[in-house]
């Protein structure tokens, strides 16, 4: 199992790091679904 490691932490998310892959976890639903929406709109390189 790969370690976690937190990157970022407050009272309104945390940033975590499991291998190679970011996870960000917000307690404000709506936060989270704009985020969603702009990386579905991004270019994939």
């Amino acid at each position: 199992m790969e370690e976690v490691k937190v990157v970022v932490a407050h009272d309104e998310c945390a940033t975590l790091r499991v291998g190679d892959v970011f996870l960000k976890i917000d307690g404000d639903q709506s936060r989270s679904d704009v985020e969603v929406e702009a990386m579905a709109m991004a270019p994939v390189p």
